[in-house]
């Protein structure tokens, strides 16, 4: 599916720009109609977006080039910004939803925001040179990153008396601090940008909070890792492999492989947990494709033609059927995705066909038609559906079949001959497709017996 294009340039671009695309998207056998809204914003990059839908909030952190944080409503409208916030990074709100804290490098502090009135309520000071990449809130205590590209032991804080203390074990490259509640104390760290990527944890209510490798993942120039709302997993995007790789806690063990397109740089989860969202950087191809959760084919893609997604730039709302996408190569434009409504259910199980195809003439070949093909068509439309082969010993299977009714042709390539077969039944009439097939009636996840019988 197409999403909006704009024939003019857009650097230097900072005035709104709002478009609404409609297009009809397929959703696995399913039609929705999808609509699509572009809100261009009065920054020139970015870090992070993060949704805070309880508030009807939207933040996003324009790194060095603004040295801001925007506050968007659910449409994209601006409500706030944010200033003075030195190469605004990564953020993450408290657990409560009361602060946005943000990271910033550039002046080796931590900021913490009111997410009502956006005044400053917190201002904490790193060491000298710490370069604060990423900040995450485990409810009273802050975990920071540094980077810069510097190897660094990550700092805990102690937000009611701003205490720093930089924890021991392995030092950490421009970590990402990832957290889920379930995980009590527990912080993951993923090296960003890094070959392979590195990940590591942290027990901050350990006596003597230790960083520890727990593994080195197959992917490179990691630019995402997000968790599921159980805690229980987490996935990627990284520049290769060209899939969201989903993997299992504890232990980091590979599981789901949603399969997208290259070069993934971004990922989300609905607050439900149900859908799974992975973006691509993906000049040729669908940026955007949206998974339900544990199945690795995506049941809805968007081709945000043009505009090009930025690392970390997607979200999903809490049910999963609105994505907001962030992107743009000299100024950011925000995304809002409806895909519908009503989301599919998981795709029916296929079923299949199989059997063994006689005739009349035992001198030949024992009775069991030679070999040959079987077409397969749509009962009720006629539709062709595909072709099988069947082998010299007369048998045959066809696979992968939606549930469905269907009509069977035996044919072995001897002229323009086709036979009719259907289970256990035949007339004594001349052989014609449409008067003899017998429909044959596939249910979901059935394997289903047909004995065919040539005249």
């Amino acid at each position: 599916m197409q999403g909006a294009t704009m024939s003019t340039s857009r650097k230097g671009l900072l005035v709104a720009l709002f478009l609404v695309v409609t297009a009809t998207v397929p959703l696995r056998g399913d039609v929705v109609l999808a609509t699509e809204s572009v809100v261009g914003l009065p920054i020139t990059g970015s870090m992070d977006l993060l949704l805070d839908e309880p508030l009807g909030q939207i933040y996003v952190s324009s790194g060095s080039e603004n040295n801001s944080v925007l506050v968007l409503g659910l449409d994209g409208s601006l409500i706030d910004t944010i200033t003075g916030v030195a190469g605004a990074a990564l953020m993450d709100l408290s657990p409560d939803g009361d602060v946005l804290w943000v990271a910033a490098p550039d002046s080796d502090e931590v900021l913490g925001y009111s997410t009502t009135t956006f005044t400053q309520v917190h201002r904490i000071s790193m060491d000298p040179g710490h370069c604060p990449l990423s900040v995450v809130d485990l409810g009273g205590t802050l975990v920071v990153t540094g980077g810069c590209g510097k190897h660094d032991h990550p700092r805990i804080v102690d937000v009611a008396t701003e205490t720093v203390t930089a924890s021991t074990g392995a030092t950490v490259s421009n970590g990402m601090a990832l957290h889920h509640g379930s995980w009590g104390d527990g912080v993951l760290l993923a090296t960003m940008g890094s070959s392979p990527f590195i990940v590591y944890e942290l027990d901050t209510g350990a006596v003597t909070p230790e960083v520890v490798e727990i593994s080195r993942g197959p992917g490179s120039n990691l630019r995402n890792i997000v968790a599921h709302p159980d805690g229980d997993r987490v996935v990627t995007a990284s520049g290769s492999p060209y899939v969201h790789p989903e993997y299992d806690l504890p232990g980091f063990t590979p599981s789901t492989e949603y399969q997208t397109t290259a070069y993934p740089i971004a990922a989300a989860w609905s607050a439900d947990g149900t859908v799974f969202a992975g973006g691509s950087w993906a000049p040729a191809d669908d940026d955007i494709h949206v998974f339900k959760d544990g199945d690795p084919v995506s049941f809805w893609t968007w081709n945000l033609t043009g505009w090009g997604l930025v690392d970390r730039g997607l979200a999903l709302n809490s049910d999963g059927t609105v994505v907001f996408a962030l992107t743009g190569e000299y100024n950011r434009f925000l995304h809002i995705i409806d895909v519908g409504t009503t989301l599919p259910g998981p795709p029916p199980e296929p079923g299949n066909l199989y059997g063994t195809i006689g005739h009349d003439f035992v001198e030949y070949n024992g009775g069991r038609a030679p070999e040959g093909h079987i077409d397969v068509y749509d009962a009720a439309t006629n539709d062709y559906i595909g072709t099988w082969d069947a082998w010299a010993d007369g048998t045959y299977q066809v696979d992968d079949l939606d549930p469905g009714v269907y009509e069977l042709v035996f044919w072995n390539g001897q002229g323009d001959v086709l036979y009719d077969f259907f289970p256990e039944l035949y007339r004594e009439q001349p052989v014609l497709r449409d008067d003899l097939a017998t429909p044959v009636v596939v249910g979901e996840g059935e394997s289903v017996g047909v004995n065919g019988h040539l005249r």
